[in-house]
This record gives C-alpha cells, sequence and structure tokens, in this order.
C-alpha cells in the first residue's frame, strides 16, 4: 500500500454488530469486505489478528487514527424520557452526586447526601466518614466498614463512565444497570434497604445511549493489558492499531459462530460525554 492510510471522514470505531465491524475494518485499513469476510470463513474454527494483517499486507505504521472516533453503547434508566441526560450529558459519579441531577434529588429523598471533596455523606443527619482505604475492601462482607468501603471504592476509585464497544444483550449485563445505577446498591447494602433500589426500578424504564468520542477519552486500560504496555505504546500506538483489527475480526468471527461477545469500554474518570456526541437514545422495550 502506498502512503499513508487516510481514514474517510465517516470512519467509526464501531464494532456493535458485524456488519459495522466489517465497515469499520474496510475503511480502516482501506481493503475490500470481501477479504474480511473470506478471512473468517477460511479461518472459521480460529482467526489471528496477526495472520489477517499478514495476508491483507497492512503496514500498521501507515494506519492513522488521529481523527478516529470510537462508538460507546451506554445503558442508563430515566423516568423523565432522557431530559436530565439531555440537558447534562452523560456524567461520572461524582458530577451526578454534586449536580442538580435526577440521582442527587432521588437520594435527597432519603436524607442522603454526599459531600465528595470533604469524603463524607450524611443520612438523616448522620455524618459518615467515607475516605477510601483500599485494604478495608477485603474486610469480612457483612461488616460495616466493608459496606462503607464499597460506597467509597465506588466514588472515589471507580467512577468513571463505562459503556460497551460490543454487548451480548442489552439487559444481561452483571451489574444490572438496565434497572438501577449501579451505585444504588451499594447504598442498599450500606443500609440494608432494599427500598433505595426498588423505589427507584419502580419509577423508570431503562435506556440505550450511543455516543461517540475520541480514542484520548477512553481510560488506558480499555486498550492494554498493564500501564507498561501502554506507556511503551504512546507514542507510535502500533499496539492499539492491531487492538482496534482484533477486536473488530472478534466480533465478526464470535457473531458469524455464537453470538456478539461482551466488550466493555472505560471512559477516563474526569470525562463526560456532552449531548451534542450522543447518536441515538433508545428505550429499551422487554
Amino acid at each position: 500500500m502506498d502512503g499513508d492510510i487516510a481514514l474517510h471522514d465517516e470512519t467509526m470505531f464501531d464494532i456493535t454488530s458485524q456488519e459495522k465491524a466489517k465497515g469499520f475494518l474496510s475503511n480502516f485499513l482501506n481493503i475490500g469486505i470481501d477479504n474480511i469476510e473470506n478471512y473468517i470463513s477460511n479461518n472459521a474454527v480460529e482467526y489471528d489478528a496477526e495472520d489477517f494483517i499478514d495476508k491483507n499486507d497492512i503496514k500498521l505504521e501507515k494506519v492513522q487514527i488521529r481523527n478516529l472516533q470510537l462508538i460507546v453503547q451506554h445503558i442508563s434508566t430515566s423516568h423523565d424520557e432522557c431530559q436530565s441526560l439531555r440537558k447534562f450529558g452523560l456524567l461520572n459519579l461524582q458530577q451526578s452526586l454534586t449536580m442538580e441531577t435526577i440521582l442527587k434529588e432521588y437520594l435527597a429523598s432519603f436524607g442522603i447526601f454526599f459531600d465528595i471533596s470533604n469524603k463524607w455523606m450524611a443520612c438523616k443527619g448522620e455524618k459518615i466518614d467515607i475516605t477510601y482505604k483500599s485494604d478495608d475492601i477485603g474486610l469480612p462482607g457483612g461488616s460495616q466498614k466493608h459496606r462503607i468501603c464499597r460506597v467509597a471504592h465506588k466514588i472515589y476509585y471507580d467512577y468513571q463512565i463505562n459503556g460497551f464497544f460490543s454487548m451480548a444483550n442489552k439487559t444481561s449485563y452483571g451489574g444490572r444497570v438496565h434497572e438501577r445505577p449501579e451505585f444504588l446498591h451499594n447504598l442498599k447494602e450500606l443500609f440494608k434497604a432494599n427500598i433505595i433500589e426498588d423505589n427507584w426500578m419502580k419509577r423508570v424504564n431503562p435506556y440505550l445511549i450511543t455516543f461517540k468520542a475520541s480514542l484520548d477519552s477512553f481510560a488506558w486500560f480499555s486498550f492494554y493489558n498493564n500501564k507498561r504496555e501502554y506507556e511503551e505504546d504512546y507514542f507510535e500506538k502500533e499496539e492499539i492499531k492491531k487492538w482496534l483489527i482484533k477486536k473488530a475480526l472478534y466480533v465478526i468471527w464470535k457473531d458469524f459462530r455464537y453470538s456478539r461477545p461482551e466488550i466493555i469500554a472505560y471512559m477516563k474518570p474526569e470525562v463526560i460525554i456532552p449531548p451534542s456526541d450522543f447518536l441515538s437514545i433508545e428505550e429499551i422495550m422487554n
């Protein structure tokens, strides 16, 4: 191939379906869809991304990803037909507990308030220290310290927006995010109050939000096994190009043989998704 492979204006890393994954690879690598389909057909038992790259004479150093947008699907719940989402966008948990959101308003109805910067929460006037201490994660699950730590862990360690590059089913994720925010389960466990989850589930409907985001919006562990790999690949981006190809092939191969796989996307903690980056909002029908 001569020269750099320039991305088409409409090229996005979209592996939300087999057909879209084929389209991505075709545009990304400037090869025919028949090349992709023939490779999968001839390697139906087992495929290899390196072999695919070699057989299609792909020169990774010439593949450009500067302007690449990645498509992510996020499951949320809303009782106002996503009007709040259309106003604020997708927020991380810290912002959701601080800004005038539906979640903050809902928790206030139980007398639950958070002071994120000063690391405390209050429930009906009782002040609780929620300083995150990672050692407390290993405490017995039934202990109060452990339950507080799970809340603190969610707020100060695992508060980023999560989504899916590919999902097997809109309601199969173990976190049950199509029913309520996972954080409500942590609060239910802390206060031993099922009503915190139950009341939310009674008043909301589930929605699938599809959005786009640039590569630098994602946490390194969305693509790399460890931070050393990420740091070594920081400038060349060869490994991340291989990751994009491998995951697109995986969706095509697995969808061809079995069913669509689950591939999780983790945003950087500070990232929010503005409404302008939403591609669609779809109510999930039971």
